[in-house]
C-alpha cells in the first residue's frame, strides 16, 4: 500500500499537471485570439475590405470570439441550478436576480431604485458573457419604462389630470425590505456580496399622492413583488385615503424592445398584432398606434430576435379593470422606432371615476417566460 506521504505526493504531482495543461489551454486560446485579432484590425482598419460583407462577418466573428473567451475564463464562476437564483447589488441603486433560462442562458432580472425612493422592475436581460455580475448583456423587456401601475387622478373634477405611480414618482417609501420567503429571514445585501436562494420577496411600503406637498397624500400602498427563475409576480394592496378622480389609468404593463416584442397575442380572442420592425414606427406626433384595445387578461409576445422567447403578461381578473369598461381596455402601442409597450388599463378620462375614502383595492398581476426549446 502507498504511505500517506506517497498519496499527498502523487495528488500533488497530478494537480501541478492539471493546472499545467488548464494553463497551457487558457494560453493558447489567449495567443489564437490575439493573433486573429491583429488579423481583424488590419481587415477592418486598413484594408478596403472594412465595408464589404468579408468586413462585416470577420467583425461579428471577433465579438463572438470575445465573449465566447470570456466565457471560457469565467467558467469558473458561480454556477447555477435551474431551480436557484443569485441576488447581488453590483452598484448603487441596483438590484440583480441570475438564473437559468430553460435553454440554459443566463437571466438577469433587475431593480432599480428610482430617485423618489421606490425600487420598480427595470428590466429582464440575457448575459451575453456568461458572468456573474454580467459586463455583456442584451435588454429583451424593460429597459427605463414602468411596468406596476400608474394612475391619472385629480382632487376634484375642476383640477387637471395628473400621473402618480411607475416612472411618473409622485410616490414616497416608507419601508423596504428584501425577504427570503422559503424560511421567511430578512435579507440584509451588501454591494458587491452574492446569495444564493430559490425565491426572493420584495416588500415595500409606499404614500401616492397628487404633488409634492406634504398634504396631498391619497392612498397607502404596499407592494410585495415575489421573483423567481423566469417568473415575477405582483401583489398591490392599495388603501385610499381622500376622495379622488381617476381618469384613465393602467394597473400592469410590459414594455419591450422590438426586437424582442413585435407580435402580440391575445389569449382569450386569439388575435395575433404585428408591428412594424425595429427602426420603424407608424406612430407619428398626431396618431398614437394603438393595437388590440380588447378585453383581455393575458398576452403574449415575443419577436424576431429571439422567436421561441414568449413573454407572458396576466392580471388577476377583469375585475381589476372595472371589466374592461372603458374604451382602450388591454391594447399594445406600437410606441417608437426602437419598442413597444403592453397596457391593461382602466376608466376613461372623460368619464372619471370618483374613488372614495376608505376604497380598498388589492390587485395581482404577473410577468413569465416560456421557452419553446423544440
Amino acid at each position: 500500500m502507498l504511505s500517506e506521504f506517497t498519496k499527498a505526493c502523487y495528488s500533488y504531482g497530478e494537480g501541478v499537471k492539471l493546472f499545467k495543461k488548464l494553463y497551457m489551454k487558457v494560453l493558447i486560446v489567449i495567443t489564437a485570439l490575439l493573433v486573429f485579432s491583429l488579423f481583424a484590425v488590419f481587415v477592418l482598419v486598413k484594408t478596403p475590405l472594412k465595408n464589404t460583407e468579408l468586413g462585416k462577418a470577420t467583425k461579428s466573428f471577433v465579438k463572438s470570439a470575445i465573449n465566447n473567451t470570456k466565457k471560457f475564463l469565467g467558467a469558473g464562476g458561480p454556477s447555477l441550478n435551474e431551480n436557484e437564483m443569485i441576488l447581488t447589488i453590483p452598484g448603487e441603486g441596483v438590484i440583480q436576480i441570475y438564473s437559468l433560462l430553460p435553454d440554459k442562458n443566463l437571466l438577469i432580472t433587475q431593480f432599480n431604485k428610482k430617485e423618489w425612493g421606490t425600487w420598480n422592475i427595470e428590466g429582464w436581460f440575457v448575459s451575453t458573457d456568461g458572468f456573474i455580475p454580467s459586463d455583456s448583456r442584451t435588454l429583451m423587456v424593460g429597459g427605463g419604462s414602468d411596468w406596476e401601475y400608474v394612475f391619472r387622478v385629480r382632487k376634484d373634477l375642476g383640477n387637471n389630470y395628473v400621473f402618480s405611480g411607475g416612472n411618473h414618482g409622485l410616490e414616497k417609501m416608507k419601508s423596504f425590505k428584501l425577504i427570503n420567503p422559503m424560511d421567511n429571514s430578512e435579507i440584509n445585501l451588501e454591494k458587491g456580496k452574492m446569495i444564493r436562494l430559490e425565491k426572493l420577496q420584495i416588500e415595500e411600503e409606499t404614500d401616492l399622492s397628487f404633488d409634492d406637498t406634504s398634504n396631498s397624500k391619497y392612498a397607502n400602498v404596499k407592494r410585495i413583488y415575489s421573483i423567481s427563475p423566469n417568473k415575477i409576480t405582483l401583489k398591490t394592496d392599495f388603501e385610499f385615503t381622500s376622495d379622488i378622480f381617476m381618469g384613465t389609468s393602467y394597473v400592469c404593463m410590459l414594455p419591450t424592445s422590438k426586437n424582442y416584442g413585435r407580435y402580440a397575442l391575445f389569449k382569450e380572442s386569439g388575435n395575433i398584432y404585428t408591428t412594424p420592425s425595429e427602426g420603424e414606427t407608424y406612430t407619428t406626433n398626431g396618431f398614437e398606434n394603438f393595437l388590440g384595445k380588447e378585453a383581455s387578461t393575458t398576452v403574449e409576445v415575443w419577436g424576431d430576435a429571439k422567436p421561441s422567447y414568449k413573454f407572458i403578461t396576466s392580471i388577476r381578473d377583469s375585475e381589476m379593470v372595472d371589466n374592461f369598461t372603458n374604451e382602450l381596455k388591454t391594447f399594445y402601442w406600437d410606441l417608437n422606432e426602437y419598442s413597444n409597450k403592453l397596457y391593461f388599463s382602466k376608466f376613461d378620462n372623460e368619464n372619471a371615476q370618483k374613488i372614495e375614502k376608505g376604497t380598498k383595492w388589492e390587485n395581482y398581476c404577473e410577468w413569465y417566460i416560456e421557452i419553446n426549446t423544440y
